[in-house]
């Protein structure tokens, strides 16, 4: 009876989609999906592709495998590791928490981390969000241990790692990204809300707005629909490396899938988690000390495709790569997921491509609406 009210649902949630396309809708989701599907073996063993357009899903598909081993197929509803996207949700966590009151953007970082050196610059939270505190990125660093993801450091080891080198430039002069900056972050989440951050997340986020496929990873929970990551060397795939996720922490540690990701995207547009003007802020390119503007807000890129403004975000760790891209002009959020992590950057690219496609616009490579 489960299996039989869970394929009715599935068959629902298909049926909404293809119920009201036009002949020009099924030309550009047959045109994605040729694109897609010659572009993958490039990229990754297996992907889950999501395209929202004025807020209902319009193309929601998954391609190649998530086990190369057992030879199982990939399924739209599968979860991945969705790296540096975390840090939007350790943004809207720290918004949360300055619309109650418990911190300010103009906070130091040394009220909450009191042992972090000073300096002669102070470095604020809002430094911290926008990636112009001047601090070293961790993961940049060497570390002279064998196998170091492997370990489980805590909090405080990585944070003592970070503070003992001096700033790279002075806080609001500069945009540089840093893994560093949203790390910290988290563990002021947890001094402000007096919460771990992982179970803030689940109970201010995640459960209110029924995102039921998104996790903070561990080593010991099992994670249903969980896909296998990959690398390739030598054009050959090998299974990632088995890690930790205490060096990742709030800058890159959480699971997730399409269907979530498009849910949260809907959620900071209709307002559910915090005002609209603390939206519009994080969402809106951060202004240097000299006046120059960056390119990044609080926990977003804000770029240009072809004239029209993107705000979006993609993650690169071990195993896996992910891009999630939101043209809000157009009403349009592409989310794409992929089992195999490289250094080129050929998943963006696709997911630029979905993008040109969905607005009509031609590719370097053109897939044609035939």
């Amino acid at each position: 009876m489960v299996k039989l009210t869970s394929f009715f649902f599935l068959y629902l949630f298909v049926l909404s989609i293809t119920i009201g396309q036009t002949k020009s809708d099924k030309k550009i989701i047959s045109a994605l999906d040729d694109l897609i599907s010659e572009q993958l073996n490039k990229i990754s063993p297996g992907c889950a592709i999501l395209v929202s357009k004025k807020g209902t899903v319009f193309y929601h598909k998954a391609f190649g495998l998530a086990n190369l081993e057992k030879h199982v197929s990939t399924k739209p509803d599968m979860v991945f590791r969705i790296g540096s996207i975390t840090k939007q949700f350790t943004s809207v966590a720290i918004l949360q928490l300055v619309e109650q009151g418990k911190l300010s953007l103009a906070d130091s970082l040394q009220k909450y981390i009191t042992d972090f050196p000073r300096g002669d610059h102070a470095i604020t939270i809002e430094n911290l969000l926008s990636h112009t505190s001047g601090i070293i990125d961790y993961l940049s660093l060497e570390i002279n241990q064998p196998n170091p993801f492997r370990i489980n450091f805590s909090t405080q080891d990585v944070i003592d790692s970070i503070k003992r080198h001096p700033l790279e430039f002075s806080p609001g002069t500069k945009f540089s990204y840093s893994n560093s900056n949203y790390f910290l972050l988290g563990r002021i989440i947890e001094i402000a809300s007096g919460q771990r951050y992982p179970n803030y997340l689940k109970q201010n986020i995640f459960s209110p707005l029924g995102m039921v496929n998104t996790y903070y990873e561990n080593q010991t929970e099992i994670i249903p629909k969980h896909v296998i990551g990959y690398e390739k060397e030598n054009n050959e795939y090998r299974k990632t490396d088995s890690i930790s996720m205490s060096l990742f922490y709030s800058a890159g540690a959480l699971l997730s899938n399409t269907e979530d990701l498009f849910i949260w995207n809907e959620s900071l547009k209709s307002n559910k988690l915090l005002k609209k003007a603390t939206i519009l802020q994080a969402q809106s390119p951060y202004i240097l000390n000299d006046g120059t503007v960056s390119e990044y807000g609080f926990g977003w890129f804000l770029r240009n495709l072809e004239g029209n403004l993107t705000i979006e975000h993609g993650g690169s760790i071990f195993g896996f790569r992910s891009e999630a891209i939101y043209l809000p002009k157009e009403d349009i959020y592409i989310t794409g997921l992929f089992n195999c992590r490289q250094l080129n950057n050929d998943e963006q690219q696709l997911c630029y491509d979905i993008a040109r496609i969905m607005l009509g616009k031609p590719l370097a490579k053109e897939v044609k609406l035939i």
